[in-house]
């Protein structure tokens, strides 16, 4: 299966764009967090079984699609330097013990080893100079999260766009092209 999870509240955005691009005419299964509806809150109730089970009929629909996916694509925009919340919370409740890696001795141990390939397809507000001080919170995020949940052999595919807010048409062509090639 290829999964794509999309997080962003806006249908008119870039991020919608790209998205439309990666499943025109493709065998695609589409999370949309904020149409579902979805909490990234974790509950007390959430928190005393984490790695058990879930009372969230949504959360455990999500849990069954990324253990059986072969690629997973994410889209969203990077707001205030990181993963929009409604994102971060899909990984706190979604990629959790038993699902998507479990513990040995303290350590985690991957078990999303069907899974091949992992995209990003995001957007930056600032430009790409502004992250050469620091590092891309994005590619580090997906980099641990990579190597604690997927096969070694797992691929990761990305596509930033930085720099949004000053962004010229062709820039945003480009980027919306590069998003469709990964999907190729």
């Amino acid at each position: 299966m290829n999964l794509v999870v999309f997080a962003h509240p806006l249908e008119d955005s870039l991020c919608a764009r790209v998205l439309e691009r990666l499943v025109a005419g493709r065998d695609a299964v589409v999370v949309d967090l904020y149409r579902d509806g979805f909490s990234p809150v974790l509950t007390p109730a959430d928190a005393k079984t984490y790695g058990i089970a879930t009372s969230d009929a949504l959360v455990a629909r999500y849990q069954r699609q990324i253990a059986t996916a072969q690629t997973v694509t994410f889209v969203f925009p990077v707001w205030m330097y990181g993963l929009p919340a409604i994102l971060k919370g899909y990984f706190e409740r979604v990629w959790v013990p038993e699902v998507t890696f479990s513990l040995k001795s303290g350590a985690p141990v991957a078990l999303l080893m069907g899974l091949r390939k992992v995209r990003v397809a995001c957007t930056f507000g600032q430009p790409r100079s502004f992250y050469e001080r620091s590092a891309d919170p994005v590619a580090l995020f997906f980099g641990q999260l990579m190597s604690q949940n997927c096969a070694p052999d797992c691929v990761f595919d990305y596509a930033p766009l930085f720099g949004l807010d000053g962004a010229k048409e062709a820039a945003i062509a480009s980027h919306l092209a590069k998003a469709e090639r990964m999907f190729d």
